[in-house]
């Protein structure tokens, strides 16, 4: 990991965060049978017959065989990660922010099951673990998957006073937001070897394999607007412009305002020097959030394969819909905070209607 803040001048700092990971895990090939084979096994039954090999009576097997000879699952773990970032002060009271952040993760797996064998007291075969518990089929599996998560931004916050009294924060910015996941899987049975497992000694017949790909984006704009009247008076206006590629052209950008407005009665001549009160303040505010959580591609129609009789064929595997559009929630609330007695009770009250448009 690096972590770096650097003071360019006395205009422009400038900040890095890195880090780069990898981790291999290896561990028996199923787990959770091997834990519950521990569980069920008698703690005093050995581990080898007298011959020298495996031990086990009827269905209950043993985890020392299971955990060292049926397989492995190898897994490696790559991660990325790395976060730039500004800030400027060409003025005095204006920052301007950029970030830029990218995530990289790579998934590496390989599972193989193969035989082996436990024996009763006498040494006789009392079962091989492939056929009793695996349907007589040894398998290599290969599995790869990629994300890429990269998020950017850009901001400007300006704060400025007309008088000491008139007080005004102004903010403007721009995001945009993206994730692409790939991978693939893909097995065959029936190894011709145990010493080597890899798919190309597996049975041709009795194979699978499949791949998969996922993306998305959002672009947003956003902007507020802050006037503070002698910290009496508060009123912000916010809004927010989304454009997500959930959804189909025409339909892919929703806008989101907001106003709040705050009446602090306790910084009144008529209040400020009160015993009982300490604060008390009336609160009103309205606005607009947007949700586009929705399947990737749900406004339009997807394919998918199916095998048949004769041959593998291809039909729509979803209903599209492309009036899909931004779900919008519009809420107004109105709310009193109060505290007494050097604000040892406090009492905090709101009242929200909510109502929701495109469903």
């Amino acid at each position: 990991r690096f972590k770096y803040e650097y003071n360019l001048n006395k205009y422009i700092k400038l900040r890095s965060n890195v880090y780069v990971g990898r981790k291999k895990v290896t561990e028996p090939y199923n787990i959770d049978h091997l834990a519950w084979l521990t569980y069920w096994t008698w703690n005093c039954q050995p581990t080898y017959n007298p011959q020298g090999e495996y031990y086990a009576s009827g269905g209950f097997g043993n985890p020392i065989a299971y955990a060292q000879h049926t397989g492995n699952k190898w897994k490696t773990y790559y991660s990325y990660y790395t976060q730039l970032g500004f800030d400027i002060t060409p003025i005095k009271n204006l920052t301007i922010t950029g970030d830029m952040s990218l995530n990289y993760d790579i998934t590496d797996e390989k599972y193989y099951r193969k035989r082996h064998q436990t024996y009763h007291w006498d040494g006789s075969l009392n079962y091989d673990v492939i056929d009793y518990w695996e349907g007589g089929k040894t398998k290599t599996e290969s599995l790869y998957g990629r994300n890429e998560h990269i998020v950017t931004s850009l901001h400007a916050n300006y704060n400025f006073n007309i008088t000491d009294k008139h007080m005004f924060n102004a903010m403007f910015g721009a995001s945009h937001e993206e994730l692409d996941s790939r991978g693939f899987n893909a097995y065959r049975y029936n190894l011709i070897t145990d010493e080597l497992p890899v798919l190309g000694l597996g049975d041709a017949e009795q194979q699978y394999n499949d791949e998969y790909a996922n993306a998305w984006a959002i672009t947003s704009i956003f902007g507020r607007l802050g006037y503070n009247w002698d910290n009496r008076v508060f009123v912000e206006a916010t809004y927010r412009n989304d454009g997500s590629s959930k959804f189909a052209r025409g339909n892919r950008w929703g806008w989101f305002p907001s106003a709040a407005l705050g009446w602090k009665l306790s910084n009144e001549s008529f209040l400020k020097d009160n015993d009982v009160i300490n604060n008390l303040k009336l609160r009103f505010g309205w606005g607009a959030t947007g949700n586009q959580n929705v399947e990737n591609w749900a406004y339009m129609a997807m394919l998918s394969s199916k095998t048949t009789p004769w041959g593998v064929g291809v039909l729509t595997g979803n209903t599209p819909n492309p009036e899909l559009k931004w779900e919008t929630t519009y809420s107004t609330n109105i709310g009193l905070d109060l505290s007494l007695f050097q604000n040892r009770i406090e009492f905090i009250a709101d009242v929200y209607y909510k109502t929701i448009k495109d469903l």
